[in-house]
């Protein structure tokens, strides 16, 4: 772990009414009335996949770049950027090494997109810390977290050692913030204020997150997270419950069922909380929003236990964690930034159970490798070291630190050819040519990946096939043993292929047909859970081949 004076990548007890507040706002998230990443309803869909390229790219022209603030210092460079974060409508990010946090007032759709409004620098040429002299309201020194709940900006200044609070989204460059937390005032910047670790004290704060009436705030050198039954109104306010201590007095990092190491990150999907704990190399789950000093997790991600910490534990694998500094929970799918394995895995469900594998992985051809960029130069599927990310309905942003950019994984969810049933169609044509050879097509019914379809269907791709691999789509309710069956147009079988499924959602199965004749085929899928089996309707499809 390089010096405290600059993070390494930059070169107490709760009264009786502040528990009942805290359990109060605990029911409201169970109910859906808040969200601390205001996750949407989506429904949850396989929409990405391993190795997925980018569409769009901003802090670089385009996906080949990686120099910093290429170009100059301006309204589209980036210089280390740490955290990307959205309201729905607005992006954020925190381009942690030129001291400021960018707002751009529509989600962009294309690349290498100007950002409309700088936050901690007069003009977007600016990119000193504290706009090189003291802090102040308007000044930021390595900011690496920036958080919107649609009405207020949430900023963490980390190198000031403090959180930032603007009760509006500013609309102008070199905005002033309203509130401090974790200083006496806006002039001041030390860590824990100079002193002991209290309640009121900060000391690198990577990470703020809030609701309606709660905000918490990733406390990463302090080793705890902290949280705050009602948003700060007031400068230096005490903070209500802690996670990672047993008090507000203590900083000790450790490795327990309750105990962090350096977290850095923090989200909720208004049920669950989720904490990136770095130096444990790991991610906890906590099944419901802590209600009490030095809560203990109920489930880890990265690690075999609670008592295990190494890096990779076991060899790099779709289980293994070195350094997660970023994670998020939408629709139902957990998303960890694996920074130093230079990788964001993705799961389609949120894991119950501990050391879970994720099911894709976005900057790697595969969950056992870890080169920066894949061991050549950046391009629109690598990554080196990815550090923040956040997941809405249209896709996925990924901050990039080393590649000095932001990326955007677009949602391959499909659009789907209704038929009056609602259900997936394929239509065959038949050409006959004067030399009366017949060639069979079929009409796409999926455009471009078929990563959503009805249950109890299933679907191909490519459609019609060719290649030399075919996959087949379906979803199952729970744990289930899969039997695909494929015939010949005689009804004759051609081969059998069969797996088990660990977990409830959209999974596929893959055929090599490398070696298999063109033609028609059917093909029957039975699911065999725990209480008996289902079979679906059987399927056509067709293989054509050069």
């Amino acid at each position: 772990m390089p010096t405290k004076a600059y993070p390494w990548f930059l070169g107490g007890m709760m009264t009786t009414s502040c528990r009942q507040k805290r359990w109060q706002a605990q029911a409201a998230l169970a109910a859906g009335i808040l969200g601390f990443q205001f996750i949407c309803g989506a429904a949850k869909t396989d929409a990405y996949f391993t190795n997925q390229s980018a569409t769009v790219v901003i802090g670089q022209p385009d996906m080949n770049s990686n120099e910093a603030n290429n170009g100059g210092v301006g309204p589209n460079s980036h210089r280390y950027p740490w955290s990307v974060s959205s309201d729905n409508t607005r992006l954020f990010i925190a381009d942690t090494n030129n001291h400021r946090i960018l707002i751009y007032n529509t989600i962009p759709a294309s690349s290498n997109a100007p950002a409309n409004v700088v936050v901690g620098q007069p003009d977007m040429s600016g990119s000193q810390s504290n706009q090189g002299g003291a802090a102040g309201a308007n000044t930021l020194s390595y900011p690496c977290g920036a958080f919107s709940d649609g009405t207020k900006l949430y900023v963490a200044d980390t190198n000031n050692h403090r959180v930032l609070i603007f009760n509006t989204i500013p609309a102008a460059n070199n905005a002033s913030a309203d509130v401090v937390v974790g200083q006496p005032d806006m002039g001041s910047n030390a860590a824990n204020q100079g002193g002991s670790v209290a309640d009121i004290t900060l000391d690198t704060p990577y990470k703020v997150i809030a609701s309606g009436s709660t905000m918490l705030v990733a406390d990463m050198y302090n080793h705890r997270v902290l949280i705050y039954d009602g948003i700060p109104t007031t400068n230096n306010m005490p903070a209500d419950l802690v996670i990672g201590q047993t008090d507000m007095i203590s900083s000790d990092p450790g490795t327990s069922n309750w105990q962090l190491r350096y977290p850095c990150s923090i989200c909720s999907d208004g049920v669950k909380l989720y904490l990136a704990d770095y130096g444990n190399h790991r991610v906890l789950i906590y099944n419901s929003v802590p209600g009490i000093d030095g809560e203990i997790a109920d489930v880890v991600i990265g690690q075999p236990d609670f008592t295990s910490s190494t890096p990779n534990n076991g060899g790099i694998a779709a289980n293994t964690l070195y350094h997660p500094v970023g994670v998020q929970a939408y629709s139902n799918r957990l998303f960890i930034s694996d920074y130093d394995n230079h990788r964001v895995l993705i799961y389609n469900n949120i894991p119950t159970g501990d050391f879970a594998a994720a099911q894709m992985v976005i900057g790697q051809p595969n969950p056992n490798t870890n080169l920066p960029n894949q061991g050549a130069g950046p391009q629109a599927h690598t990554l080196d070291n990815p550090s923040d990310l956040w997941a809405g309905n249209a896709g996925l942003w990924i901050s990039e630190r080393n590649n000095h950019r932001t990326l955007f994984h677009r949602d391959v969810t499909p659009t789907v050819t209704p038929t009056a049933t609602g259900t997936a169609t394929i239509t065959p044509t038949i050409t006959t040519t004067p030399t009366t050879t017949v060639i069979a097509t079929l009409t796409p019914i999926l455009t471009p990946m078929p990563y959503i379809l009805p249950r109890d269907r299933m679907i191909t791709y490519p459609s019609p096939a060719a290649g030399d691999v075919l996959w087949f789509y379906y979803y199952v309710q729970g744990p289930a043993g899969v039997k695909m069956e494929i015939f010949n147009m005689l009804g004759e079988p051609c081969q059998t292929l069969e797996e088990s499924i660990p977990d409830a959602g959209y999974h596929r199965t893959r055929w090599n047909i490398a070696r298999v004749a063109p033609g028609i085929y059917f093909c029957r899928l039975t699911l065999k859970y725990p209480g008996g089996s289902r079979t679906l309707p059987v399927y056509k499809l067709i293989i054509v081949k050069k």
